[in-house]
């Protein structure tokens, strides 16, 4: 049976994040390795919910705006869907899932990103209620049907900070991991309202689809990012399950 998980494992995910380099090509970001204890990570791939019931299918969206095959990947969100999860599954994600929604958590990742930061919301980042007043979490579980493909994009402009958690099955292709990009045209920017063509864009790195790690980032109109196709083959009958934290921009409408 699960157990929940320890607050010497909380400390343990915020050193790990902060001890990471932040990278600045082709844009800022971070790639956590060790990012759980291993008590912990075994904790989450042990209860990682892998019961397709617990998922709904993300919407299909036109495909004129929208590169990709979005409607191949499956989503839960919690708390929303805490109820679709086994006793022990909630026993162990309620707490973690806090923990990873928490203002001190966020604080600590935004010291991370200062600079962009600073430069979107100025003096008012400071505010000793920054977080708890203007930002909102999003935790969501996703699993990836063979050739499901994410169009290039710099995520929707209320996003403020993305963490991607990968939970690869054992033997998974590191290769579909979360793919960077540049424009071609150097003056190319976005506000994450479509999915652009991959054609404008020049493919430059792949983050290791790799168990234990994260790719962490502040949303900006240049922060361009996808999947590339995950073939069957590639998959090797996986589903690539991982897990994303999104803080965004505290809105009427979400509430």
């Amino acid at each position: 049976m699960s157990t929940s998980i320890a607050s010497s494992a909380f400390q343990y995910v915020d050193r790990a994040i902060a001890a990471a380099p932040v990278r600045t090509v082709p844009w800022e970001h971070i790639v956590a390795e060790n990012v759980f204890a291993p008590d912990a990570y075994g904790e989450i791939e042990a209860t990682f919910p892998r019961d397709l019931a617990v998922y709904h299918r993300q919407w299909k969206i036109d495909p004129a705006l929208y590169h990709g095959t979005h409607d191949r990947r499956l989503e839960a969100f919690l708390p929303r869907d805490a109820e679709l999860l086994t006793d022990a599954q909630r026993t162990f994600w309620t707490p973690l899932v806090e923990h990873l929604s928490g203002a001190r958590f966020i604080r600590g990742l935004i010291e991370r990103f200062r600079p962009p930061l600073a430069a979107r919301f100025g003096t008012d980042l400071d505010a000793p209620d920054f977080v708890e007043r203007r930002l909102d979490v999003r935790f969501m579980f996703a699993l990836h049907e063979p050739n499901y493909a994410l169009g290039v994009h710099t995520d929707i402009a209320w996003k403020v900070l993305t963490l991607i958690f990968y939970v690869p099955d054992r033997g998974d292709d590191e290769s579909l991991g979360t793919a960077l990009y540049v424009p071609r045209d150097p003056n190319l920017v976005s506000d994450g309202s479509r999915h652009l063509d991959p054609a404008l864009f020049r493919h430059v790195a792949t983050v290791p689809f790799r168990a234990n790690s994260a790719l962490i980032f502040a949303r900006g109109d240049h922060t361009f990012h996808g999947v590339e196709p995950c073939t069957a083959e590639a998959l090797g009958g996986s589903l690539r399950p991982g897990f994303h934290v999104n803080i965004v921009e505290r809105r009427p409408a979400a509430r």
